[in-house]
């Protein structure tokens, strides 16, 4: 039973280890599906929203003359200057990283290890759209959210699949010791002496 354990182990062994080489495309597909789906997420946008909405609020108070609330039909963000561009964006982004962490909880440990996206990002990225746009449309700063994640992933994979190649392998071997372990235990004990 024990020699049976071990021939279970070696074949889960056989297939993970070579499996370890596509974390990368796994998780790629991964982020994709969540990309899809924090797009389609209602609660997400309007809680999103409502917090972009105070962030700026709070900036420039004088702004939001005439502006609906959120939960309004026509409540919108105005977004004249650079500052209230940057906090709306960068609210957008942070609540987008955070969506992921929760949704995504192994790999946003695994890959993420920034929770947030760095100000000068989201600067840059504005500023490049205001360039030719007049307003930083939310779904600009989940694309950012998900570039950087995936800019995470791409620079941790090396360093991840080496890792993950090497803890199979020790547990590899401690499992294997086990059962030959207990399989030489029992040998020993059955050793008989003969005068």
């Amino acid at each position: 039973m024990l020699c049976a354990i071990a021939a279970l182990i070696t074949l889960a062994f056989s297939v993970l280890y070579p499996g370890i080489a596509y974390v990368r495309d796994a998780a790629e597909a991964s982020i994709a599906v969540w990309e899809a789906t924090i797009s389609r997420d209602g609660a997400w946008a309007a809680t999103t929203f409502r917090e972009a909405y105070q962030a700026v609020r709070k900036v420039r108070p004088g702004d939001f003359r005439g502006v609906p609330p959120p939960g309004s039909p026509r409540s919108w963000i105005p977004t004249s200057t650079d500052e209230s561009r940057q906090k709306a964006a960068a609210v957008y982004a942070s609540s987008a990283c955070a969506h992921f962490a929760r949704s995504r909880p192994f790999l946003s440990k695994i890959v993420w290890a920034r929770p947030g996206i760095p100000a000068e990002v989201v600067f840059a990225d504005v500023h490049r759209w205001h360039q030719t746009n007049p307003n930083y449309p939310p779904e600009r700063a989940i694309g950012l959210a998900v570039e950087q994640i995936r800019a995470g992933l791409v620079a941790q994979v090396p360093r991840l699949v080496a890792t993950f190649r090497i803890l199979t392998i020790i547990l590899f071997l401690l499992a294997q010791a086990v059962p030959f372990g207990l399989v030489g235990w029992a040998a020993y004990r059955d050793i008989k002496v003969r005068a």
